[in-house]
């Protein structure tokens, strides 16, 4: 409905305008003086705002009121209130020159409403694709980020159960555990909750893409710690693999 308001508008605007300028030619000295230029700028600009066949009617009518001035002149039918002085070399009472010079303007009238629609048409055309491009791009964002929820939230769980077990062990509650066994619960603990802390920043990122909300607060870190827990992370892997 709006577009159609608007385009009502922009045609009884154009409208306005041509007839306007018609009036505004004819009383300033005729059809010979330099403002008939004037259409074609009206004839772009409907050709960017409207559809094409609506350009092309424009452009009848505009080839209409042009001829309505060649010919009024031509016959005598029309007669500028306040003509400027004649051009060198002007012919408006010469058939051949009105013939000529109603042909010419008309073909450049329909010429720049194609050229221009056609402009038009294919910047909408890359528009629309990439409106579509826009869509399928969000529509992946937001299957991607479905995915890290549903994902996190499948992780989330084996993980707190081997955590839960982890600490029963520790605990000593399924039976007495040796030094060596406490050292590889306690690393095994360190991997569970450093992978349940990845987990909750994936679903901390996806809830930000969701609500494509950006990180308000910050907070300082120690590197050297996190270097340091790190390497005691890694370290039974590294000693695998001398």
């Amino acid at each position: 409905l709006d577009v159609q308001a608007s385009r009502a508008f922009a045609n009884v605007q154009v409208i306005a305008d041509l007839l306007s300028l018609t009036l505004l030619i004819h009383y300033l000295g005729g059809s010979e003086i330099c403002f008939i230029v004037f259409y074609f700028f009206h004839m772009i600009i409907a050709s960017i705002l409207l559809p094409p066949w609506n350009s092309y009617a424009l452009a009848f009518l505009a080839s209409s009121l042009v001829a309505l001035l060649i010919w009024g002149e031509y016959f005598g039918l029309l007669h500028p209130s306040i003509p400027f002085p004649a051009p060198p070399g002007s012919g408006y009472r010469s058939l051949d020159y009105c013939l000529m010079r109603t042909g010419v303007i008309s073909f450049s009238l329909f010429l720049s409403v194609y050229f221009a629609s056609s402009i038009a048409n294919r910047l909408r055309q890359r528009e629309r694709e990439l409106e579509r491009a826009f869509a399928r791009l969000r529509n992946a964002e937001e299957q991607k980020s479905f995915f890290m929820r549903k994902a996190s939230h499948e992780l989330r769980s084996p993980l707190s159960a081997i955590q839960s077990f982890i600490h029963v062990f520790l605990k000593g509650l399924g039976g007495e555990v040796s030094e060596d066994q406490r050292r590889i619960f306690l690393r095994m603990r360190a991997r569970v909750e450093s992978m349940l802390a990845m987990v909750d920043d994936l679903l901390r990122l996806s809830r930000l893409r969701d609500s494509e909300q950006q990180p308000r607060s910050s907070k300082s870190v120690d590197l050297a710690d996190i270097v340091k827990r790190t390497c005691e992370l890694m370290a039974p892997w590294a000693a695998e693999k001398n």
